[in-house]
């Protein structure tokens, strides 16, 4: 399973530390391939140390300006500009996790969860909320749904969890129901 992972570079508090290292041993025992950022820096480079030490792979997408500061050694490719990065991220991608991170890692959110509420993208969204840290995002986004602002349920977008137990838990789960995917499913009607 490719899995992207969006997140920060950031250097942060130890118990988003510890939720990116248990996530990315998660994920490389299960034998998967994680798609991340590329920069070997803060919850990034926990994450994919974590994967690559318990077997799992790597594939790096950077972006030229931070090329500086790449994984050395890793399969890296170098995108044009952010919204090109953005797009090579979720290329081809099987499941979409967000963990904690700061503005680049919500707008690399927000367009996974605009592409999957206009059906244009099938993989699970799954937000890892360690310490709640996503609980306002998703008081918001069921608010622009209560109020109108979002045509689907948020169920139907993106999930959210508190443990990377529970993220490994949600990859295995069937990823394809809801709204979104029938939306995808449905005809254009003649105009």
């Amino acid at each position: 399973m490719r899995i992207t992972v969006f997140l920060s570079s950031n250097p942060v508090p130890d118990r988003y530390r510890r939720a990116a290292e248990h996530l990315g041993r998660f994920i490389g025992e299960a034998g998967h391939t994680v798609v991340w950022g590329g920069t070997d820096l803060g919850l990034m480079k926990v994450l994919v140390d974590a994967v690559e030490e318990a077997g799992g792979k790597s594939e790096g997408i950077s972006v030229g300006f931070l090329e500086q500061y790449t994984r050395p050694g890793s399969v890296m490719a170098i995108a044009q500009n952010l919204a090109d990065r953005k797009e090579r991220l979720l290329a081809g991608t099987d499941a979409v996790v967000v963990v904690a991170g700061g503005t680049g890692t919500l707008d690399e959110a927000t367009d996974a969860i605009e592409l999957r509420r206009h059906g244009m993208m099938s993989a699970p969204l799954i937000f890892l909320s360690t310490d709640g840290f996503y609980r306002p995002l998703q008081e918001l986004l069921d608010r622009m749904h209560r109020e109108d602002f979002l045509n689907v349920p948020l169920a139907d977008v993106a999930t959210f969890v508190e443990t990377p137990e529970e993220v490994m838990a949600a990859l295995h789960a069937t990823p394809t129901s809801g709204v979104a995917e029938e939306l995808m499913a449905m005809e254009p009607e003649p105009s």
